[in-house]
């Protein structure tokens, strides 16, 4: 940003909320996955394809408006999708988040959390053994 002489505005104070939603989201994936893990080895390797799958999939490297409009709704699909955009937009671009689509990341956030978290429940009493 000192760069190219981008100065954030006032909508930077939602970069903050945005990310806690984002390390909810995170914390979720990461409950499950890890509990998994350690009844199936191959998670591990089956994640790594998904995870290189939606670093393409996720407008990281390029803008959301070079998708063409009839596969808009796949995109918006990965929670991850909102969450870059809103980032990007209030930090660098000044725009307000849509508030649609920042209650589709709080209820995907939170319903992948009580997955994961019900993941780890039911599977945790016997890490010990499955070592």
């Amino acid at each position: 940003m000192l760069v190219f002489n981008v100065r954030p505005g006032i909508t930077i104070v939602y970069a903050p909320l945005i990310l806690l939603v984002e390390f909810v989201l995170i914390l979720g994936l990461s409950l499950g996955l890890a509990s998994l893990n350690v009844y199936y080895r191959d998670v591990q390797y089956i994640w790594a394809v998904f995870l290189q799958a939606g670093f393409f999939a996720s407008p990281i490297i390029y803008p959301i408006s070079i998708i063409p409009q009839k596969y808009f709704w796949i995109i918006k699909l990965n929670p991850m999708t909102p969450i870059i955009d809103m980032l990007r937009g209030s930090v660098i671009y000044s725009t307000f988040p849509v508030l649609m689509d920042v209650a589709f990341i709080i209820v995907a956030a939170l319903v992948i959390l009580a997955a994961g978290y019900m993941i780890f429940l039911k599977l945790e009493p016997e890490f010990a053994e499955a070592m």
